[in-house]
């Protein structure tokens, strides 16, 4: 619930996330201004501040999924809850209006 976010709870500065992936390796991702990060089933899922709502699915094959709704289907969350590697990380871009 993007709504219980409050904006200085997003980065002020760029900075990198640590985590370690499904398969036990660590990893590093560089993070923007005006973003968060954390991991659920050890896939990274960043929330950015934005003009509108979209969600970006990022899989470990390189290709990408969009939507302008704020959900995953069944498959691609059973994906992460099954911890395949499948799913690389997840881009949540948040309205900067829906922000506290």
């Amino acid at each position: 619930m993007p709504t219980l976010l409050k904006r200085e709870e997003f980065l002020d500065h760029d900075d990198q996330f640590n985590y370690i992936d499904v398969n036990g390796n660590k990893k590093c991702l560089q993070l923007k201004n005006n973003s968060l990060a954390f991991t659920f089933c050890q896939v990274p899922i960043i929330y950015k501040i934005a003009d509108a709502d979209f969600i970006e699915i990022n899989f470990s094959d390189q290709q990408k999924l969009s939507s302008d709704i704020l959900g995953m289907t069944h498959a691609h969350s059973a994906e992460i809850f099954e911890r395949t590697g499948r799913i690389d990380h997840i881009i949540v871009h948040i309205n900067s209006k829906t922000l506290k």
